[in-house]
C-alpha cells in the first residue's frame, strides 16, 4: 500500500524539479548571468512555493481522516474552503510578490545585469503562484483521498507543457520573439495553469463529485480554523528550511556572478535527491490519516514506520 501511494508521488515530485532543473539547462545557453538570475529568482520564488505545499499537506491530512471517516460531507466542506482559500491567498501572493519582486532582488543582488534579469524572473512567476497554489491544494485533496496518481499526472503535464513553452519563448520559437530568463519564467507560470487539467479527468473518472452534491458552497470559518491549525506547522516549517537555502544563495552572490551561476545549477540538481522521501512522506500522511479516522491506530503506527523505513532502503 505504501509503494503504490508513494511511487506516483515520487514521480510527480521529480518532474516539479524538472521545471526548474529545465529553466536552468535551457537558459545555460544564454550565459552565466542569465544562469544566475533564475538562480536568485528561483529560490525566492521556490521558497514561497515550500510554503504553499507545506501548508497544502494541512489540508491532506484532515482530507485522510475524514476520508477513514468515511464522512463524504466533511471531505467536501474542506474542498470548497480550501478553493476559496486558495483563490484569495493565492491572488493576494501573485500580486503583491509581483509588486515587491524588483526590491527584493534590488535587495539580495549586487551585480546589476543579474538584478535586472531576476527581477524580470521573480515577477513572472509570482504572478502564476496561484495556479501553482490550486495544484499543490488539488493535489493534497486527492492525495488525501489515496488517489496519488492524479498529482503524477499533473505534474507530467506541467513538466512537458514548460519545457514546450521554454523552447517557444526563450529561444522565439514559432513565430515568436526570443524573449530569454523572461520567457522561461512566463513558460513555467503558465505550465502550472496547464498542470490544472489533469485534475477534471480524475474529478469524473473516481466520481469525486459525490463529496460535493449535497454540501453548501458556502465559506465556512470553523472549516478555515480546522484548515490553519492543520497547516501552519508544515508551512512554517518548509518556509525556514528554504530560507536556508536563500542564505547560502546570498553567500554566493558575495563571491560573484559565476559562483551564484554555479550554486543554482547545483541546488536545482541536488533537489532530486531528497524529493523521493518526501513523497513517501506524503504516503504516510495519508496512511495516517486514512488508519486514525478509521479507528485503526495500529495500522496508522505501523504505515508511519515503515513509510519512514522504505527511503532508507
Amino acid at each position: 500500500m505504501i509503494l503504490k501511494l508513494a511511487v506516483p508521488v515520487v514521480f510527480g515530485m521529480l518532474s516539479q524539479t524538472v521545471v526548474w532543473v529545465t529553466d536552468t539547462m535551457m537558459v545555460g545557453r544564454l550565459g552565466k548571468h542569465s544562469i544566475a538570475s533564475i538562480g536568485i529568482g528561483g529560490i525566492a520564488h521556490f521558497t514561497v512555493l515550500a510554503f504553499l505545499m507545506g501548508f497544502s499537506m494541512g489540508i491532506q491530512v484532515i482530507v485522510a481522516r475524514r476520508f477513514g471517516e468515511k464522512n463524504d460531507s466533511e471531505i467536501g466542506k474542506i474542498g470548497v474552503t480550501a478553493l476559496y482559500l486558495v483563490i484569495v491567498f493565492g491572488s493576494i501572493l501573485s500580486i503583491g510578490g509581483a509588486t515587491i519582486s524588483e526590491w527584493l532582488m534590488n535587495l539580495l543582488n549586487k551585480d546589476e545585469i543579474v538584478r535586472r534579469l531576476s527581477s524580470e524572473y521573480l515577477y513572472f512567476r509570482f504572478l502564476g503562484t496561484i495556479f501553482f497554489f490550486l495544484l499543490f491544494t488539488t493535489r493534497a485533496f486527492t492525495d488525501g483521498l489515496g488517489i496519488t496518481t492524479a498529482g503524477l499526472a499533473s505534474m507530467i503535464i506541467t513538466c512537458f507543457t514548460n519545457i514546450f513553452l521554454n523552447w517557444m519563448l526563450i529561444y522565439g520559437n514559432l513565430g515568436f520573439e526570443p524573449m530569454g530568463v523572461k520567457g522561461a519564467a512566463i513558460a513555467s507560470s503558465l505550465a502550472g495553469g496547464a498542470g490544472l487539467f489533469a485534475f477534471p479527468f480524475y474529478f469524473y473518472s473516481k466520481d469525486l463529485g459525490k463529496y460535493f452534491s449535497h454540501i453548501s458552497w458556502v465559506f465556512s470559518w470553523d472549516h478555515f480554523r480546522e484548515i490553519l491549525k492543520a497547516s501552519t506547522a508544515p508551512a512554517l516549517a518548509e518556509l525556514l528550511n528554504n530560507i536556508s537555502f536563500m542564505i547560502f544563495t546570498e553567500f554566493a552572490t558575495i563571491v560573484g556572478t559565476t559562483a551564484l551561476a554555479v550554486t543554482n545549477m547545483l541546488f536545482s540538481t541536488l533537489s532530486l535527491s531528497f524529493l523521493p522521501g518526501y513523497a513517501f512522506g506524503i504516503a504516510a500522511t495519508t496512511i495516517l490519516g486514512q488508519a486514525l479516522g478509521a479507528g485503526k491506530p495500529k495500522l496508522a503506527y505501523h504505515g508511519a514506520f515503515r513509510s519512514a523505513f522504505l527511503p532508507l532502503v
